[in-house]
């Protein structure tokens, strides 16, 4: 397959430490690098019973995936976070700014999350696609990248669809390719959740991802 562009793959929010060991019960002995960004505990009877979700952690396993689908068709990427480690919003848009001006193809930024609403359970729902808006101002690629990932995350996924929106967020407003935020489901909705934390979530995720690229890849120009 011809390759168009150069795809930088960021997972949001840090992940966990494994060299620092932590009693608690509610991930793999280690420290949470992002403070926040976590599920509820899991209830009683849930197959994760007693764990949390911790957003870094699952948004690195649907990258991880999405990264040994994408040389399938020999596309051509870069993964902007490959540790466990944290990086500040303005570091994440530094880097995809200087791997945008050393490509020798056209980039294009996509950011992987996942949503909460509030700390506990609740029936917040859904998939939502982020581009950048500021008033009148906004991305027309960008908006163009959501239109075309946001039914294929809403199909694999099986989630509401929250739609495609336009936000100010930093990632998308200080970063010079076109960009996209994709929020894949509410970690603090228990039925979302416990989708989000099987490896069929995290694969389903990351082939809604792989099927949106080679969608741009070989028919949709930005």
């Amino acid at each position: 397959m011809m390759n168009n562009y150069h795809w930088i793959i960021g997972a949001g929010h840090g992940s966990i430490n494994p060299t620092q060991i932590s009693g608690k019960s509610t991930h793999i002995n280690g420290k949470i690098m992002t403070a926040g960004k976590r599920s509820p505990r899991f209830p009683k009877g849930n197959p994760f019973e007693n764990q949390c979700l911790i957003e870094g952690s699952v948004n690195r396993d649907v990258m991880n995936y999405l990264s040994c689908l994408l040389p399938t068709f020999d596309t051509s990427f870069e993964i902007l976070t490959p540790t466990y480690k944290d990086m500040s919003l303005t570091a994440r848009c530094a880097k995809v700014n200087e791997i945008t001006r050393r490509s020798d193809k056209k980039c294009i930024y996509l950011s992987i999350h996942h949503n909460a609403f509030k700390t506990e359970w609740n029936t917040a729902s859904g998939i939502s696609s982020h581009y950048f808006k500021k008033g009148d101002s906004y991305s027309k690629n960008g908006k163009l990248l959501g239109e075309v990932f946001q039914p294929k995350l809403v199909e694999w996924c099986d989630m509401r669809n929250r739609g495609v929106k336009g936000s100010n967020f930093k990632v998308l407003r200080e970063t010079s390719p076109p960009a996209l935020l994709l929020e894949c489901g509410f970690m603090t909705n228990l039925a979302e959740a416990t989708t989000i934390m099987t490896e069929k979530g995290k694969q389903n995720t990351a082939r809604a991802i792989y099927a949106g690229i080679i969608e741009i890849e070989q028919n949709k120009p930005i």
